[in-house]
């Protein structure tokens, strides 16, 4: 390998795990001002073995052409705008965040829609929704959900609030989108429908959903780890570099809260802190930072679901979202106006809304 390859592959490495690397940055800055490592048990990492086991599920899920043939059947649904929104928001909901857009991104270009940017945001924006209202719907409540245990029912009467008042806003404003379908899209025909992998990694992703919600045990994630181990390495496959960030943010989290606990003490503040670092550093690293310094978990859970709109680096689903579009359409032509036209007014709405349930 010549130098000139070794510096381009390094740094393409560089651009594309940026938050890794800002994040390994932080933890050796921190440790030198503070002259110590610092420390962490085991069972500071039990959410990130959760995490993976979900990985692999979903991943399995994926691969065994079942969410293909379910957007199938969805296309034929009356009121695209609205039914697309409603299908955002109930695979969020149930089946996390980044799978909602893998699935709904293909589904919208395949359907030969007019309006189909205002659609594919809104249907977005509505897998946000969904997907904050439970603990394994993103990230960051998997890991605000472990951390404090405030319950299933406690958790979803403390973010429901948010979830169906934007469900509400995204419903009016795909009714008013004025999109339809005019034409069907040439495309491939689905591929065959792996049943068996279909039905078993959709076993492990219940499993360890109910060991989430600390209905069975932790170790119940070896399930999924070691199947696909055993007879299904391709589903291991899954992004490595975003479970080794959230350990080396958790590392961070211990020394920035040695350094700025004393200065949090309110729930406002921690709202509008790690709404605003969600859009500089993403919601699930402001989680991470933020949820070792404040018992105020529910204004965590505002904060880091409320900031997942705004910048495009706010969430890792709106990276995920752009790279979708662009492997779909070829470019993102079209698509950065309207997603900052859009997400500015929803995070101003999210954080208005806050501020209104506090106080009114």
């Amino acid at each position: 390998m010549t130098f000139r390859t070794f510096r381009r592959k390094s740094l393409d490495l560089l651009s594309k795990e940026w938050l890794f690397f800002s994040a390994l940055l932080g933890l050796v800055v921190t440790s030198l001002w503070l002259g110590q490592l610092p420390t962490m048990h085991w069972s500071d990492l039990e959410p990130i073995g959760l995490l993976w086991g979900l990985f692999v599920s979903i991943r399995g899920i994926e691969r065994s052409h079942a969410l293909c043939r379910v957007g199938r059947g969805m296309e034929r649904l009356p009121a695209p705008g609205i039914s697309l929104v409603i299908l955002g928001f109930l695979l969020g909901m149930f089946l996390t965040i980044d799978v909602a857009l893998v699935t709904l991104v293909p589904i919208i270009f395949a359907m030969g829609l007019r309006g189909r940017i205002r659609v594919l945001l809104l249907a977005s924006f509505a897998a946000h929704a969904g997907a904050a209202l439970l603990p394994f719907g993103t990230p960051q409540n998997l890991f605000i959900y472990y951390r404090f245990q405030p319950g299933l029912l406690e958790f979803i009467r403390a973010i429901a609030p948010l979830s169906f008042s934007l469900l509400g806003l995204f419903l009016f404003a795909g009714a008013l989108s004025g999109a339809r379908v005019e034409a069907p899209a040439r495309r491939k025909e689905p591929r065959e429908l792996r049943k068996v992998p279909a039905l078993l990694y959709l076993l492990f992703f219940l499993l360890v959903a109910a060991a989430v919600l600390g209905l069975l045990p932790s170790g119940i994630v070896l399930l999924p780890l070691l199947y696909a181990w055993l007879f299904d390495t391709e589903t291991l496959k899954v992004d490595y570099f975003l479970l080794l960030t959230f350990v080396v943010f958790l590392a961070l989290a211990a020394n920035v809260r040695t350094m700025v606990a004393p200065w949090f003490h309110r729930g406002e503040d921690i709202f509008f802190l790690s709404a605003l670092l969600s859009q500089v550093i993403s919601n699930v690293p402001a989680t991470l930072l933020l949820e070792p310094i404040t018992p105020h978990w529910r204004s965590l859970l505002w904060g880091t679901n409320v900031g997942s709109f705004g910048t495009p680096v706010a969430a890792l689903a709106n990276l995920i979202l752009i790279r979708l579009v662009r492997s779909h359409a070829g470019s993102t032509e079209g698509l950065m106006k309207p997603f900052w036209l859009a997400n500015i007014p929803v995070l101003l709405f999210g954080a208005a809304l806050y501020y209104a349930l506090r106080h009114l």
